[in-house]
């Protein structure tokens, strides 16, 4: 089976599912156990910063971490068990954050690691859709694959409907499809005739498939970005040392992910061997699945050039702009402050390590560099 797809299987994801170092730990300095929950249908490489890098890199255990992930299926899901006590922290999308918090949820956003909206609406290009007129004609009647209908794209998926002047579920349906080979396989079977992913899986299909894509954008979701930590009001004021600890264990591997996509794609490797091509293969299994990685570098880092940049920072005009815009497609149906949806009193002090030492890090890694290996 080829490697993306392997990827995305439930053994793999099984095995992640109660990720944790497996290396002996200083036992005079035990982990402090902790869940993140992650946002996704699968694990897969574009969330390698927030589980991956910072677990097999030790970036975890330099902050005093053991962290397991549970995947939830979806943003609003992922926000749900974090209300629940579920987990300490959640990935989730700022219009499902939006939503959450209108409708009493006491969370806030403490670290946007992906920095753009990173999505499309797409079809096959064999389908020689070119225009928005086409794409209307041709969507009518069948359905739009999202990968859950608890996903963040959902909303998305919704504007491009009332964009194209159709309505849901009486001219386009809105069909869970997963992701990977799931959603490739209902694209090429006709049960779907577009999708509302976003980029890191639209690489994976078109790495291991011939299925290529016309991309679909909207003018409103550009200034927008699409994913942020989030965590109760309660555990921010109550454990404002443990936000700072995880936001900065990722804020290294952000820096580290956008330094060598390659190394992702070979910790990954290591951690799990039977990910890795047969011996003659890796290199172009390595060109194909770096692809995956190289579509969210983008993503990640947009924005770190400007002074006074931070990993994982936020402004009132960034979550102003958001707001504005999901108002003005109808995904919340009111506005309030800004700072009802965000903290950023933790970025300096999640920033607070040498970067440039992440970097050489990087730029240097081999295999031997990988401290904790996978659960067996």
């Amino acid at each position: 089976m080829p490697h993306v797809r392997r990827l995305l299987t439930s053994a793999w994801l099984a095995a992640l599912a109660a990720l944790s170092p497996a290396l002996a730990q200083d036992a005079a300095k035990p982990l402090r156990k902790i869940t993140y929950l992650n946002y996704n249908v699968v694990l897969e490489l574009g969330d390698a910063p927030l589980w991956l890098i910072p677990h097999a890199m030790g970036y975890f255990a330099d902050e005093g971490l053991q962290v397991d992930i549970q995947n939830s299926g979806g943003s609003s899901a992922a926000i749900q068990l974090l209300i629940a006590g579920k987990g300490q922290f959640a990935t989730s999308t700022p219009d499902q954050v939006m939503l959450a918090v209108q409708n009493g949820a006491k969370i806030k956003s403490f670290f946007n690691h992906n920095r753009t909206f990173g999505s499309a609406l797409v079809v096959s290009t064999a389908s020689g859709v070119k225009s928005l007129d086409e794409l209307k004609a041709y969507i009518k009647g069948s359905a739009i694959g999202v990968p859950s209908l608890s996903s963040g794209r959902v909303p998305y998926a919704r504007a491009w409907i009332r964009e194209l002047g159709l309505r849901e579920d009486e001219d386009v349906k809105l069909v869970p499809v997963g992701v990977g080979p799931q959603a490739a396989a209902a694209l090429k079977a006709d049960r779907v005739r577009a999708l509302v992913l976003y980029d890191a899986l639209y690489a994976a299909i078109e790495a291991e498939t011939d299925i290529r894509f016309k991309r679909f954008e909207t003018d409103w979701q550009q200034p927008l970005f699409a994913g942020v930590i989030t965590a109760t009001d309660a555990m921010i004021e109550s454990d404002p040392d443990l936000v700072i600890r995880y936001g900065r264990a990722v804020a290294k591997a952000l820096v580290f992910a956008t330094t060598n996509p390659e190394a992702v794609v070979k910790i990954n490797w290591k951690l799990f061997p039977d990910q890795r091509p047969p011996s003659g293969k890796e290199e172009a299994e390595l060109k194909k699945t770096v692809a995956i990685v190289h579509s969210m570098v983008d993503n990640w880092s947009a924005g770190m050039k400007d002074p006074g940049a931070r990993w994982g920072g936020q402004t009132d005009e960034r979550w102003t702009r958001i707001q504005d815009a999901n108002f003005d497609a109808g995904v919340i149906k009111a506005k309030r402050p800004i700072s009802d949806y965000f903290t950023d009193r933790f970025s300096a002090q999640i920033n607070q390590f040498d970067a440039e030492a992440i970097r050489a890090q990087a730029r240097s890694f081999n295999d031997s560099m990988v401290k904790n290996a996978a659960p067996r």
